[in-house]
């Protein structure tokens, strides 16, 4: 069993996610996903995507 890391890059999160570079860096700038910085490198805390995720509504049969 993979476990998924607590922190991504810009690139592994977009693919992790299935969103785009633009719409990951917009959510980053409205606060509805938590970023740090490393130096130069942003990295995406994977429990507030996950978390942003789950908020979102559901469709298609699923309540």
């Amino acid at each position: 069993m993979e476990r998924t890391p607590e922190n991504l890059t810009i690139g592994e999160a977009i693919i992790h996610f299935g969103i785009g570079r633009t719409k990951l860096y917009a959510l980053i700038h409205s606060g509805d996903i938590e970023a740090i910085k490393l130096g130069r490198r942003t990295l995406i805390r994977t429990d507030s995507a996950r978390a942003f995720i789950d908020r979102l509504p559901r469709f298609g049969g699923l309540a």
